[in-house]
């Protein structure tokens, strides 16, 4: 089975601090790390070949520091190792064209499984296998929690995970791609001489120029544009309720409790239909509520 496995680095939780004058996320500190998620991915895909036997490739769309990653990859266990950029490319990856270049790169090859995390985004979410289906026009499952082949040749059977705890049982042929959540495996660790060995490796390089990929696509905003990017969320501000600061310090709690709203009563009406119609018509006249 050719596997193929999509990865990306993603910023350390950890080294992520804030600009204390715009409040932004300080990128000169922020430090790079593979995808947790990718590398439950690349432990999926490592398991398929030990049980069925196959050859597992690595992708990644991104400078030369992603080669970093990638080496990990080889570590693993990994059989060959791309790394797809062009000169052309912003600094920052685009999800939208980063999946373009690697479904132009995969189409041209005869791969049955495309694997990649669940999550690798600074938000969470990674629209990236979402957009990879649908330029490859071939099925996408997500929240992959269990995966095993099935009896039937070229068919996968997966465990979704769903709200609750509930779990959606799926059966897809192949190509298909398949992003998994962290529960679904254990990664190895790569021994000493694996990383040795990934350190001589020698990765290879596909030139993609996003300048050319713009003009073959027919809405070439759909790449470079935020609308389709995912954004931190922007709630609306609204204003704080502060009590009246003359209030007894009893009755600011009470304010503070209620949020500023008052108690209202209601009133229970006890009568024929006929008449608790008239009471209440007649209680909306006096409110002001009907004339």
């Amino acid at each position: 089975m050719n596997i193929l496995v999509c990865i990306k680095q993603v910023p350390d939780p950890l080294s992520i601090e804030f600009d204390r004058h715009t409040g932004k996320i300080d990128k000169k500190r922020v430090v790079y790390i593979t995808n947790p998620s990718d590398i439950n991915a690349l432990e999926t895909a490592l398991g398929i070949r030990e049980e069925i036997g196959g050859v597992v490739t690595a992708l990644c769309v991104g400078p030369d520091k992603v080669e970093r990653s990638l080496r990990q990859c080889k570590a693993l266990g990994a059989d060959d190792v791309y790394r797809i950029w062009g000169d052309d490319w912003p600094a920052d990856e685009i999800p939208v064209a980063a999946a373009f270049a690697i479904s132009r790169f995969v189409g041209e090859t005869d791969f049955d499984l495309l694997l990649c995390g669940d999550t690798g985004d600074m938000y969470g979410v990674d629209p990236t296998p979402a957009w990879l289906a649908e330029f490859l026009k071939i099925p996408m499952m997500s929240a992959v929690t269990e995966l095993r082949l099935a009896e039937q040749p070229d068919t996968i059977v997966v465990k979704r995970k769903q709200e609750k705890g509930f779990r959606q049982a799926v059966e897809c042929k192949l190509p298909a791609i398949v992003s998994v959540d962290t529960s679904i495996n254990e990664p190895r660790e790569a021994s000493l001489p694996e990383k040795i060995d990934a350190e001589n490796f020698l990765i290879k390089t596909v030139n993609v120029s996003l300048t050319s990929m713009l003009h073959m696509y027919p809405k070439p905003e759909v790449m470079i544009g935020l609308k389709y990017q995912m954004q931190p969320f922007k709630p609306e501000p609204h204003l704080i309720y502060t009590p009246d600061p003359d209030l007894t310090a009893e009755e600011r709690i009470d304010a503070f409790v209620s949020g500023g709203m008052e108690v209202k009563k209601g009133v229970v009406v006890k009568a024929s239909p006929g008449e608790a119609a008239d009471r209440m018509i007649s209680f909306m006249a006096e409110n002001g509520l009907i004339e």
